[in-house]
């Protein structure tokens, strides 16, 4: 039994063969791509959840997410709290037993150098640009003796700032209201301590202390939260 192989060309025996087939490998691989490339969806558009934004003072921020869930608000939270860079002093223990950025000079208070340096450290320090921050630039210091019969509060506006403009100039004193906000209802700065008043011939309390300002977040130590209790939300 034989087989017959016609000798007309496949262009001529399907009308279209020719446009439809492809002729090369390229052209192949061209073909099966088209075939199984995916189908897009058009993007919808982006909405915000944040709505209703209102700037109540200069300190206070109120707005509403939806729609949203409650984990993801308290994860806006927690971040507000921990990963915003602010200045504070380190007041770390080290090995030897000093402070890192803190050196109590002088302690006269019933508190001890570690405790009276960490009250120090949780001080707010107000800079409006964190990131630009330069530690060296500026100089804290406070030394405040007592010489009264009254207790005396030392307070965080008892610390006195200083620029340093280089080596051939004096270091320029800078209102320290600048880093040392006073609260708006009290008008008083944070407290650090108490000095008791002299007796007789007793001599006069005493703290100095000198520190350098730093940058850091909350999540490396609470001295760096820019936000405590006040940054919460409710549904």
């Amino acid at each position: 039994m034989s087989t017959v192989v016609p000798s007309t060309p496949l262009q001529k025996l399907i009308p279209g063969a020719a446009a439809a087939a492809p002729k090369t490998f390229a052209e192949i691989r061209a073909a099966k791509s088209a075939s199984r490339k995916p189908v897009v969806a058009p993007k919808a558009p982006v909405t915000s959840v944040f709505k209703n934004l209102m700037k109540e003072s200069s300190t206070v921020l109120r707005f509403v997410m939806e729609p949203t869930t409650v984990g993801y608000a308290n994860t806006l939270r927690r971040t507000m709290i921990t990963d915003v860079e602010t200045i504070a002093f380190r007041a770390n223990i080290t090995d030897t037993g000093s402070t890192t950025d803190v050196i109590i000079t002088k302690n006269d208070t019933p508190l001890s150098n570690e405790m009276l340096a960490h009250r120090i450290g949780l001080i707010p320090i107000h800079v409006e640009n964190p990131l630009d921050w330069k530690p060296e630039e500026y100089k804290f210091s406070l030394k405040v003796s007592n010489d009264s019969s009254e207790p005396l509060d030392v307070v965080a506006a008892d610390i006195q700032v200083l620029k340093n403009r280089g080596a051939e100039e004096e270091p320029l004193l800078v209102p320290n209201v600048q880093f040392f906000h006073p609260d708006p209802v009290t008008h008083d700065t944070a407290l650090l301590t108490v000095l008791k008043g002299k007796l007789a011939s007793q001599e006069p309390e005493i703290i100095e202390f000198s520190a350098v300002a730093t940058m850091g977040t909350g999540r490396e130590n609470a001295a760096f939260m820019p936000v405590t209790s006040r940054c919460a939300y409710g549904y």
